[in-house]
């Protein structure tokens, strides 16, 4: 089972879901910020960096 690592969100944002990981290590995971607003973050297994969108895409990675 992989290990994932998160890096720390903006005070007003908490994570309420993640998704899958994919065969290639990428998922989703789903923010909510203190204004209301849901935002989805791609991130990999393999480091603690926000990903560009295209890279969980192009991996299949189902979002939570």
């Amino acid at each position: 089972m992989a290990t994932l690592t998160l890096v720390p969100l903006p005070a007003d944002a908490k994570v309420v879901a993640e998704g899958k990981p994919s065969p290639g290590g990428f998922y989703w995971q789903k923010v909510q910020k203190s204004d209301g607003s849901t935002q989805y973050l791609c991130r990999s297994t393999k480091g603690s960096a926000v990903k560009k969108n295209a890279k969980c895409d192009g991996a299949k990675a189902a979002k939570p």
